[in-house]
């Protein structure tokens, strides 16, 4: 079996956020999320090392709220039928304002949601 060698352990997630990569801005599917990056799907090809900005939307009572859009670089790109598997490393210091760390408290809470 495969040693895993990532500092920040991996939390299955299934989470929508926009993307924003130029002036080109689409909606993707976060399928799992570390304090270092996260894996998307979505529709377009993006380039490896290409930047762009995510930003996830926390569930609330009144429905889903935008946090701090955060930087990212693009690491790998795997074509999984027509949607595209996307690697991102996030960029700079983790804030509060993005959330991320309660979005991994949340996934955290299920047992199964963390990766090997």
């Amino acid at each position: 079996m495969k040693k895993e060698h990532r500092v920040h352990p991996r939390y299955r997630v299934q989470l929508l956020a926009k993307m924003e990569e130029g002036q080109r801005v689409s909606h993707v599917k976060v399928i799992d999320l570390s304090l270092a990056g996260c894996r998307i799907l979505c529709k377009q090809l993006l380039n490896p090392s290409a930047h762009v900005r995510l930003t996830f939307f926390l569930r609330t009572e009144a429905g889903h709220k935008p946090c701090l859009p955060i930087s990212s670089r693009v690491t790998r790109v795997f074509k999984v039928e027509e949607e595209k598997v996307v690697g991102l490393a996030f960029i700079g210091s983790i804030l509060p304002e993005n959330r991320i760390e309660e979005l991994i408290a949340e996934a955290a809470k299920n047992p199964k949601a963390k990766l090997a």
